[in-house]
């Protein structure tokens, strides 16, 4: 049977509110999922799914019906929320009438899967989770094996981070590691760095990507970290025509990914 939720003061829904905030976050090791969309990959993705809450007002289209059967089917806990409850929990503009909350993991680099010619992607020091999660998008899309925050000024499991992903945030394996714990794995794993700049860098037409492959990306305003201008690190730019200096980061690493994958293909 379905529990019910009637007042905004219930304290299972001041707690969730409360992850809105990365402290609550922190502190709950938890975060909450928006979206019919991302909702769905988190469970056909084995995110670890504690619990849902709808509203019955917003749930009657048959996309939040077969959201809800898929929960149930997987056991995850579910509460029917009073209209006023659900405007309490609702992010933004969205009206999906479903809200779930997921504990955090913190995966290792066993997460990321064995491949002949890895692809992964480094962002050193992103402030804006919605590139983290943009970038994200475009990685399950072309296929990458992996993503790592490094040096992360901002935490994965924002908001705007999963809505921006559109789920791909529970597809593709993502690691929060410092520059210092990265390198060395790169080395283990026979995988070359690329790193994105304009200085002492080839085009990256003209550079070969068909192998394991690292490309490192930098914070939004200042680029790579002097740790990454390292002479030992190879560079690899995009051709700037215009009077602009820099894309941003979320549209160079499409760039990029998708160079890789037009070379492997």
């Amino acid at each position: 049977m379905t529990a019910e939720i009637q007042s905004p003061q219930n304290q299972r829904i001041k707690d969730v509110i409360k992850l809105r905030q990365r402290s609550g976050r922190d502190k709950q090791q938890r975060f909450a999922i928006d979206g019919l969309r991302e909702i769905g990959q988190a469970v056909a993705g084995n995110a670890d799914v504690a619990e849902a809450f709808f509203c019955d007002d917003l749930c009657g289209g048959e996309g939040q019906q077969q959201l809800l059967e898929s929960m149930r089917n997987a056991s995850i806990r579910l509460t029917s929320v009073s209209k006023p409850v659900w405007e309490k929990l609702t992010f933004g503009d969205r009206q999906d009438g479903i809200l779930a909350v997921a504990r955090q993991r913190h995966a290792d680099w066993d997460a990321i899967p064995q491949a002949d010619a890895p692809l992964v992607i480094v962002l050193e020091s992103i402030e804006k989770p919605g590139n983290i999660g943009a970038v994200l998008r475009t990685a399950d899309a072309a296929g990458v094996t992996a993503v790592i925050l490094a040096e992360p000024l901002t935490d994965t499991y924002n908001p705007n981070a999963i809505r921006a992903s559109l789920g791909a945030i529970f597809r593709v394996p993502v690691l929060s590691k410092d520059n210092e714990e990265i390198v060395p794995w790169l080395t283990r794993q026979d995988i070359q760095p690329l790193v994105a700049r304009q200085k002492n860098a080839n085009d990256f037409c003209q550079s070969t990507l068909t192998g394991p492959t690292a490309i490192i990306l930098g914070n939004e305003a200042r680029g790579v970290s002097p740790f990454w201008l390292d002479s030992q690190f190879p560079g690899i730019c995009l051709p700037m025509k215009g009077q602009v200096d820099s894309l941003n980061v979320s549209n160079a690493a499409a760039i990029l990914m998708y160079e890789a994958v037009r070379q492997r293909s």
